[in-house]
């Protein structure tokens, strides 16, 4: 997607980085931070979980805020799509109830009018509780301005703004 990005910026007016967010330092502050799209269940661990909440209060400035989402455990679930172009099939497995630890697998078959394409996808994933990850913003050094989780119903995440504080 970040070439996409690149194609569609024909002026050169946007900046991209690729990197793991535990990792990123870009060495400046925004208004906003935008944490969405299930981030955090990609990160398994609590070392990986606590440096990306370290990240994302060290780039918000002091003025600032950022957005972020936390899925829910309802969206841990399969999902399978059909249409005459296009087979999707995901599933979603529990490794371990107790760590919220899950296996996420992908099949995709797309027809692009010519041939098949397949992709395939396995990976691991983690349901962290709202409570441990706003825990975390706080011990870092931001607190929740608004729960926005009403205004995203049916999406499968809660929805937060967190100011530093």
């Amino acid at each position: 997607m970040l070439n996409v990005l690149k194609r569609k910026d024909s002026e050169h007016l946007i900046r991209t980085v690729n990197s793991p967010v535990q990792e990123l330092e870009l060495n400046q502050t925004f208004d906003t931070v935008i944490c969405v799209f299930s981030v955090f269940c990609y990160l398994t661990n609590k070392p990986d979980l606590s440096a990306s909440i370290r990240t994302i209060v060290r780039h918000t400035n002091e003025t600032g805020y950022a957005l972020i989402d936390i899925p829910n455990i309802f969206s841990f679930s399969g999902l399978n799509y059909e249409s005459n172009t296009l087979s999707r099939q995901v599933t979603v497995t529990e490794l371990d109830a107790e760590t919220g630890l899950f296996k996420y697998s992908e099949n995709i078959k797309a027809n692009d009018g010519m041939q098949n394409l397949y992709y395939q996808d396995n990976f691991q994933i983690k349901h962290w509780a709202v409570e441990y990850i706003l825990d975390e913003f706080e011990k870092a050094g931001m607190i929740v301005n608004e729960d926005l989780s009403e205004r995203f119903i049916g999406s499968g995440a809660d929805y937060f703004t967190l100011v530093k504080g």
